[in-house]
């Protein structure tokens, strides 16, 4: 849903268009391979082409997953931020790295996806 169709506060001062948010339903996809994916529109225009690694087949020797959740929100450049929480910095950073490492079959996020206060970011002069 657009934030114009939001009544207030949700479209007032402090908020942001969150965009478009689509939803699919993938079918056919066998363990342990490789798919990639756009999504858009004609009339928005189409993302760039997005790869990604189905985990391997139930009952496997190995799976290695990171979960995480509730890891609270900080800024990572400059700006102000409304409740402030600096261990989640560590939290993404641990998460990033593992990423990168390429010894991760799955991520499951478990809590709070969205801290919407109310507040934009407001950089520091």
């Amino acid at each position: 849903m657009k934030s114009s169709a939001l009544p207030s506060p949700a479209k007032d001062f402090g908020w942001h268009d969150p965009g478009f948010i689509h939803t699919v339903v993938m079918r056919g996809l066998k363990p342990s391979s490789s798919f990639s994916y756009r999504y858009g529109s004609d009339s928005v225009g189409w993302s760039d082409q997005i790869q990604f690694r189905t985990p391997p087949a139930g009952g496997s020797d190995e799976l290695k997953f990171l979960a995480f959740g509730d890891m609270g929100k900080a800024p990572r450049d400059y700006s102000a931020m409304h409740y402030i929480q600096p261990g989640s910095l560590s939290v993404i950073q641990a998460v990033a790295d593992e990423i990168n490492s390429g010894n991760v079959d799955s991520i499951f996020h478990i809590g709070d996806i969205s801290y919407a206060t109310g507040f934009l970011l407001a950089y520091r002069l």
